[in-house]
């Protein structure tokens, strides 16, 4: 599975590396389309998450306190593995974050399959107790379940060490500095050079803020899952903004393209100063659930990568296009 995984992230980005801007409104066509049904079909973790947060009772809440105990009881080989995966990787000469996500995601894959195959400490009778109390209109998503356990266990524990590797990573290649200058640069410029078409209406300050405050609490969350939660916010209150700007004469908006959305997506990361776009995605792309990477999650996150590839390339696409009098288009 994980070498496929690393297969077709390589592919998107060297096709990401190939392609013109022309061809990035045309690669992210079928994202927005499928971001549109997304809009009106609340996403069934996101509705999870908001029945946890009204105190609503959630399928499985008994089976991830009973998990994170078991994290907690040092006895058992559950705990053992966990403790000393974190402590090895935290020791480990290893300093390229690719290959630490790597063996992240296969330790946590690994231990899934280890409580569900063989259980501790009556976990499976708990599995059965649970699976016994649903509901006619409830499904028990175990691994959805042990996922999210593994997130708290691993990834948080790891996530000061993992940002560290990123950061001294991307500040040996120069990628931070790179686009941390076009940003700046990319602010100075007039919007008509990040090929914004004259009839789309930009976000409100006001939706500006919103998205800010997203994109900053992506950055703060620790589960690669929560942080796409957060990205699938601040890509929705965009498109919900752009339509209540551009309602009709008929008091109908007008629809947001895909050949519209990503110049858009662009501007907003320059206005937000989101200068650590490429770390967060690399973030996600490496330690979610490979299963995510071939649904929507997979498309929002290569908008975000096709986004940070554009402005990474800006200044030299510009002053090339300025040269020779060429207007942006995408």
């Amino acid at each position: 599975i994980f070498p496929a995984t690393t297969k077709m992230k390589l592919g998107q980005t060297l096709r990401l590396c190939k392609i013109t801007l022309i061809k990035f409104g045309r690669c992210v066509r079928q994202s927005v389309i499928r971001f549109l049904r997304f809009c009106s079909h609340s996403a069934p973790r996101l509705q999870a998450l908001r029945n946890r947060e009204n105190g609503c009772r959630t399928v499985g809440t008994a089976i991830r306190q009973y998990a994170l105990d078991l994290a907690q009881d040092k006895s058992t080989t559950f705990a053992q593995n966990i403790d000393n995966f974190i402590a090895c990787t935290c020791e480990s000469k290893e300093v390229n974050p690719q290959v630490v996500m790597r063996n992240m995601r296969q330790f946590m894959s690994g231990m899934k399959n280890y409580l569900v195959k063989h259980g501790e400490k009556g976990f499976d009778k708990e599995v059965e107790r649970e699976r016994n109390h649903l509901r006619s209109t409830e499904f028990l998503n175990l691994d959805a379940i042990l996922e999210g356990v593994l997130h708290r266990l691993v990834v948080r524990p790891l996530k000061c060490h993992l940002q560290k590797l990123f950061l001294d990573h991307y500040t040996k290649t120069g990628a931070i500095r790179l686009l941390a200058d076009n940003i700046q640069y990319a602010s100075t410029r007039p919007i008509s050079e990040l090929a914004i078409k004259p009839k789309i209406m930009l976000p409100s300050e006001s939706a500006l803020q919103t998205i800010s405050h997203y994109l900053i609490r992506l950055q703060a969350a620790d589960s690669p899952l929560e942080k796409l939660e957060y990205l699938l916010a601040a890509i929705a209150t965009i498109f919900n903004s752009v339509k209540t700007s551009q309602l009709t004469g008929s008091g109908r908006s007008l629809t947001l393209g895909a050949d519209d959305f990503l110049p858009l997506f662009v501007w907003v990361l320059v206005k937000t100063n989101f200068i650590a776009a490429e770390i967060e995605a690399e973030y996600m792309w490496g330690l979610l659930h490979p299963s995510l990477l071939s649904g929507e999650g997979g498309y929002y996150l290569t908008t975000l990568s096709s986004a940070v590839h554009v402005l990474k390339n800006f200044k030299e696409s510009s002053e090339e296009n300025n040269k020779n009098h060429i207007k942006p288009d995408i």
